[in-house]
C-alpha cells in the first residue's frame, strides 16, 4: 500500500553479466520476503478453511559488472506494476 517493501535480493553472474534478482512472497494478503512466515500463513489458511493460493514474485534486471545495480529500476517497476499484481492476485482462482 505504498509502504516499504521488503525483498530478497541476490545477484546471478557469469563472465561479465550480471543480473539482479529481488524476489518477495504473497500469502494470505500480505506481502514479505520471509519464506517461514508464508509457511505459518499458509497452515492458518488451512486450519480456517480460507483461499491458501499465494505467489513468489521474482523481478530481475540485467546489468554488466563496470555499472552499478540497477536497483533504482526495479524500484520503479514494482512502484508501477505492482497495484496490477495485487490486483490480479486478489481475483478468485479460476474455477472457483
Amino acid at each position: 500500500a505504498g509502504g516499504p517493501l521488503a525483498v530478497r535480493e541476490s545477484v546471478l553472474a557469469h563472465g561479465g553479466e550480471r543480473l539482479l534478482v529481488w524476489r518477495f512472497y504473497r500469502q494470505g494478503g500480505v506481502a514479505t520476503a520471509e519464506p517461514v512466515l508464508v509457511k505459518l500463513l499458509l497452515a492458518q489458511a488451512k486450519l480456517l478453511g480460507t483461499r491458501q493460493d499465494g505467489a513468489e514474485i521474482i523481478v530481475m534486471a540485467a546489468y554488466d559488472e563496470l555499472a552499478p545495480p540497477p536497483r533504482a529500476a526495479l524500484q520503479a517497476f514494482l512502484r508501477a506494476a505492482l497495484p496490477a499484481i495485487v490486483r490480479r492476485l486478489q481475483e478468485p482462482p479460476h474455477g472457483a
